[in-house]
C-alpha cells in the first residue's frame, strides 16, 4: 500500500506520495503550501492543475524535494 501525505493549498486538499518524509519535511511542505496559497491570491491562479504544478515546482526549487501527486479515485464523506 502506498503511503501518502495530505497538504492543503488554498482550501483545496492535495495528496502526494510520501517518500519517507520526516516530520520536519512534512511541516516544511505545509509551510510551502501556505506560501503558495498566498501567491495564488496575488496572481489570481484559478486552475487546480496549474496551482498543483506550481506548488511542485516551488517545492523542488526551494526544498529540493521531488513530489509526485497521487490521484484519489474515491472520497468517502460521513455526516453525523
Amino acid at each position: 500500500m502506498r503511503s501518502i501525505i495530505k497538504l492543503t493549498i488554498s482550501g483545496d486538499v492535495f495528496f502526494f506520495e510520501d517518500n519517507g518524509f520526516t516530520q520536519e519535511q512534512k511541516n516544511n511542505l505545509q509551510n510551502m503550501a501556505d506560501i503558495v496559497s498566498q501567491k495564488k491570491l496575488q496572481q489570481k491562479i484559478s486552475s487546480e492543475k496549474e496551482l498543483c504544478l506550481w506548488f511542485i515546482n516551488e517545492v523542488k526549487a526551494n526544498l529540493g524535494i521531488n513530489l509526485e501527486q497521487v490521484k484519489v479515485s474515491f472520497v468517502v464523506r460521513i455526516n453525523f
